[in-house]
């Protein structure tokens, strides 16, 4: 096991390399790959190798993490727990929620509709969002979400749930998207990913998902990700190498691609604009985009 190779099985990159990155790809990657929910399908990687990873990037430099985490705890339920706090922010325990949610592949609807009922009306409805976005990874079928959103609605009363899906081209142009309402019209920043605005007897929550290519994806500080493959004879006697963004134009210096299967490049504050919590359509600050290459024959 070396640092790449550890970086690559958890899916994330050196230059990337935070606490929280590392311990949320470790998460996931648990629950994807976990013995209980494979039923005996073989996994690339294997939950071994997941395991065997994270615990080389926290020998690797534990002075970045947490020691008195407890990471050997490999129970399905407690890395379902540790992923949705590490995602969301939402406190959650492996015997309590977790194990409820994870109840919820068995059918135990009873539990489900009765966890949502405890939780105040914003966490549950972060956490829907989440669900939603993670449902591969949990193993929720259709029919799960559409009961679970209709416990949310009801949990709403009044307020009014408004969910944005916009389009990458949309975010990286730090697009505002014009909301009407019965009661007024608002001017949206899709580069957030939640708003809520406070009404004279309700709430207006807008929840801001873009929708993506397969191989992009948006960490929590809005830098972008994407994923690339590229073959030799694309780039062999070429000066650059161009990544279609639709609204912009990536230009990779293709004498900056080593002979190396994984490598990554940076486009330093050429992403989506950074969020700022006190003054929402500040633009001043811009996110990276880092592009992981696959370099293949």
């Amino acid at each position: 096991m070396d640092l790449q190779k550890a970086c690559d099985i958890l899916g994330i990159t050196k230059e990337n390399f935070t606490i929280k990155s590392v311990k949320k790809a470790y998460y996931q990657k648990a629950l994807e790959t976990h013995p209980d929910k494979c039923n005996g399908i073989i996994q690339s990687p294997s939950f071994n190798e997941v395991q065997d990873a994270y615990a080389f990037l926290t020998e690797y430099n534990q002075t970045i993490f947490d020691e008195s985490e407890d990471t050997k705890d490999t129970n399905y339920s407690t890395f379902l727990s540790s992923f949705i706090s590490s995602t969301i922010g939402i406190d959650v325990k492996a015997d309590d929620i977790a194990k409820t949610l994870v109840n919820i592949t068995a059918g135990c609807e009873d539990t489900t509709i009765r966890m949502f009922s405890e939780m105040n009306r914003h966490d549950a409805v972060k956490l829907y969002n989440y669900l939603e976005q993670y449902a591969g990874v949990f193993g929720f079928n259709g029919e799960i979400m559409i009961k679970l959103k209709k416990i949310v609605d009801n949990k709403l009363g009044n307020d009014v749930f408004v969910n944005l899906k916009p389009t990458l081209s949309n975010v990286l142009k730090n697009d505002i998207f014009k909301l009407e309402t019965d009661d007024d019209t608002y001017c949206i920043p899709l580069w957030h990913d939640e708003l809520e605005y406070d009404l004279e007897d309700k709430s207006l929550i807008v929840s801001i998902n873009p929708v993506l290519p397969d191989n992009i994806t948006i960490d929590e500080d809005n830098n972008l990700h994407i994923k690339e493959l590229i073959h030799i004879s694309d780039v062999f006697g070429q000066d650059e190498y161009e990544i279609d963004l639709m609204c912009k134009t990536l230009k990779v210096n293709v004498r900056e691609i080593l002979l190396k299967p994984k490598q990554s490049v940076c486009f330093s504050n050429q992403g989506i604009a950074r969020i700022n919590t006190k003054n929402m359509f500040s633009v001043s600050r811009i996110g990276h985009i880092f592009v992981h290459i696959t370099l293949v024959l």
